[in-house]
């Protein structure tokens, strides 16, 4: 079976990072973001100048930046999960990434990284080598790819 473990070159819309737009309705307004990187950063917290101050940075490292400076929601660990789910959804209903996603076919989606994050992807710098990393990033991915293979057919 083939395994994706980069979400660089072709296969960087696979990144939360890659630009896109996601709209999305959360704390009593709708909102624009330009990345799923951004929109997910902009849920962390409840406070509205927080959430604009996501919403206004220029590209989604900045917005990922920020999201450290802010209020974090007191339910953050228990709904973190599902939110990030239903961005991911939300950005693979753009016709062109859905059928970049499709392209993938069954192959195993990693997200790697060398920024040490075992939780939604499996980092694999040296530090990390002996830690499995959880991969809950590429595991919605591929849980929608799935869902979207049940639609087409």
């Amino acid at each position: 079976m083939t395994t994706i473990n980069s979400f660089k070159g072709d296969y960087a819309f696979l990144s939360n990072f890659h630009p896109c737009e996601i709209r999305f309705s959360y704390h009593l307004y709708d909102w624009i973001a330009k990345s799923a990187e951004q929109a997910y950063q902009a849920c962390k917290t409840k406070k509205i100048p927080e959430i604009t101050w996501i919403i206004e940075a220029r590209h989604a490292g900045h917005a990922k930046i920020r999201g450290r400076d802010i209020t974090l929601r007191p339910d953050w660990d228990r709904v973190k999960d599902r939110i990030m789910e239903s961005i991911v959804r939300e950005k693979f209903l753009e016709p062109n990434l859905a059928q970049l996603l499709l392209s993938t076919g069954d192959a195993i989606l990693i997200e790697r990284n060398h920024w040490h994050d075992n939780y939604w992807g499996d980092c694999g710098c040296k530090k990390c080598a002996k830690i499995k990393g959880q991969n809950r990033l590429g595991k919605i991915l591929m849980k929608i790819r799935e869902e979207m293979k049940g639609r087409t057919v």
